[in-house]
């Protein structure tokens, strides 16, 4: 409210009062006052709430009730030692200049210069987006984190200036409807004009910002509607938009008539108030679900459940037999998008092309069998365990007990019981399942499929389902590493940890940006490790050191792990035992894809320091193309 009171002054009615009336106008000194009195209660209430926000927060962070986070001193050591403190205290500087602002609003004159205007808007601009450190924009790292940020607080100073604006609107034309004269009508209309003006540019900038915001929090359709984030988002939007038609009748249909006609200036200026007190009501419905969204998990952070029975996908595309049918689908919806899009700029053609567009939208709506597969509430779910060695292990032992009877040991679809099964077991390791979303394996795991597989729901829990999806990919990207013809190089590494000559401990993960040279050293392999200097040398190139036993290897210049499911996890992908891993050495991307094998024997031989240096060189050029990853790894 003080914000958008602020704009409202300086860009919307202070310019036309003093252009319309004249200065001992009782009913502009009334109306000044009236805004003054909702400033000062406006800039109050922020600094009660603020202050009863941080005392709130102190109580919840140490868990104590309110009186007692107050006699500990919790509330002056969050506001002087945390990052939330520091933001209440700079808004607390900002609300201390904005009442020396206030007070300098004359009644009669309104502010003394356009300078202190000027300054009120700035400082209170400045007032509201300081929020923003606050929310989950301020918790982003790096350069995402600052735009995310820089976002957030424009979106809240354009949502300020907008519904702040509101009430001295209604304010404006509920006076003009008072005063029944010619002036207050010009007054009123030139109001309505500024205020749809200055309203594009803010609706233009909260439509931006919104994006960006929604990019990071929510980052895709699935999450948009299968969270209770992006439910609540999308209500928010209607509601916007709810804001912008009647801000559109409020231009187009009402002001004119006011402009033009005087006998009926008392019925349309009624309906402007009307529509200013209903935008009211929605602007305060908003800000009741941004507070809801400010305390909820953003929908990028949490698994979604896909409320609809059939979800878009571009399969049809590579089967040559649907192939064309799917391409007339896509090629009408492309012709609708142009012909709505001519229809908007060519006003002359406006109702041929909406026509048009119209005919051929509804055209590929009806015909969008080959673009749609069967879905379930958990088809966009991604496994939450960061595809792990531990987590892959873990799935190999569950595997080894609920499902190679039937699947076999590997998954090839080949275990003792496969012959008595009809239909027979799939082969996991195949194409056809490396194809297959990680939330739709997790649904038929969890439901069964059928009569031909039981629901497990009762035997695994939760994170077991997941880990057993996890040791399906390995093995299904085993498999495709290095295998056949033409082997896929890119599938993604197993994640773990190491230990660092330097005392840190990161994971595989943290070296993504470099290329990774892991090495599984046992008691043959001591030489080779004294002789990697020209690595260490490359400050691209980190290597790690995979213990296949405790001394098994010296002690060196080199990250290293003596986690056992590590050997056992990448003996797949090298298509040999643990045990025999011994000089088996693997380069990992800058992504974290796996792009290169060898061990002893292979050519070229990359104990020729040269060897390595070339094969290092053909990842960087990107020779060694890896494939798309089929599916999405997340952390929760």
């Amino acid at each position: 409210m003080l914000s958008g009171l602020m704009f409202f002054l300086l860009l919307v009615l202070e310019p036309v009062v003093r252009r319309v009336t004249a200065r001992s106008d009782e009913a502009v000194l009334r109306l000044r006052r009236h805004l003054i009195v909702i400033g000062w209660a406006s800039l109050g209430l922020g600094v009660v709430s603020g202050a009863a926000w941080l005392v709130l927060l102190a109580a919840r962070l140490t868990g104590q009730p309110v009186a007692a986070a107050l006699a500990a001193g919790v509330v002056g050591k969050v506001l002087t030692e945390t990052r939330f403190g520091d933001d209440c205290l700079v808004r607390l500087a900002l609300a201390a200049v904005l009442g020396i602002l206030l007070v300098r609003i004359d009644p009669v004159r309104g502010w003394r210069s356009k300078a202190e205007g000027m300054t009120a808007v700035l400082v209170a601009a400045g007032f509201i987006a300081s929020l923003a450190w606050a929310g989950h924009g301020g918790a982003g790292p790096g350069v995402p984190g600052t735009i995310q940020l820089a976002g957030d607080a424009l979106h809240l100073v354009a949502a300020g200036a907008w519904i702040g604006g509101l009430v001295p609107f209604v304010l404006v034309m509920d006076c003009a409807r008072r005063q029944r004269s010619a002036t207050w009508n010009v007054v009123a209309a030139d109001v309505t004009v500024r205020f749809s003006a200055f309203a594009v540019v803010v609706v233009a900038a909260l439509v931006l910002t919104g994006l960006v915001n929604t990019w990071f929090l929510v980052g895709s359709v699935p999450a948009l509607v299968g969270t209770e984030y992006g439910r609540l988002l999308l209500v928010k939007v209607a509601l916007a938009v709810a804001m912008v038609a009647l801000a559109a009748v409020n231009r187009l249909s009402l002001m004119p008539r006011l402009r033009h006609s005087t006998e009926q200036s008392a019925s349309v200026l009624a309906r402007l108030r009307r529509n200013g007190l209903i935008e009211v009501a929605l602007g305060l419905a908003i800000l009741g679900i941004v507070g809801v969204l400010g305390t909820t998990p953003p929908a990028a952070h949490t698994q979604s459940l896909w409320p609809f029975p059939l979800r878009l996908s571009v399969a049809a595309l590579d089967d040559p037999a649907s192939r064309l049918p799917a391409l007339l689908v896509l090629a009408a919806a492309l012709g609708g998008a142009a012909a709505f899009l001519l229809g908007l700029l060519a006003r002359r053609l406006r109702r041929p092309a909406f026509a048009a567009g119209t005919v051929f939208i509804l055209l590929a709506a009806s015909r969008l069998g080959p673009f749609t597969v069967a879905a379930f509430p958990t088809s966009f779910q991604a496994s939450p365990t960061g595809f792990s060695a531990r987590s892959i292990a873990a799935g190999a032992a569950l595997f080894a007990q609920h499902c190679a009877s039937c699947h076999g040991a590997q998954g090839r679809g080949d275990g003792p019981a496969a012959e008595e099964l009809t239909p027979p077991p799939p082969d996991l390791t195949g194409a056809d399942i490396a194809r297959q979303r990680d939330g739709d394996l997790y649904w038929w795991i969890t439901n069964g499929i059928g009569n031909a597989m039981p629901r497990f729901a009762a035997a695994l829990d939760d994170t077991a389902r997941w880990t057993l999806i996890d040791f399906i990919r390995a093995s299904a990207d085993a498999r495709r590493f290095g295998a056949g013809d033409k082997p896929v190089t890119g599938v993604p590494a197993p994640g773990f940890s190491v230990e660092c000559p330097d005392g840190s401990t990161p994971s595989l993960e943290e070296f993504h940006g470099k290329i990774v040279h892991l090495i599984f050293a046992g008691t043959r392999s001591a030489g080779r490790l004294q002789h990697m200097g020209h690595t260490a040398a490359d400050p691209g190139v980190a290597t790690v050191v995979a213990r296949l036993a405790p001394s098994a290897s010296p002690d060196g210049p080199f990250c290293s792990t003596d986690d056992p499911d590590v050997p056992e996890t990448f003996a797949r992908y090298a298509g040999a035992a643990a045990a025999d891993l011994d000089g088996t050495e693997f380069l990992i991307d800058q992504a974290g894809s796996l792009r290169a094998l060898w061990h002893p024997g292979l050519q070229p031989d990359w104990s020729n320091p040269q060897a390595l240096a070339d094969a290092v060189a053909s990842i960087r050029r990107g020779t060694l193309a890896p494939a798309a990853a089929t599916h999405v790894h997340v952390h929760n």
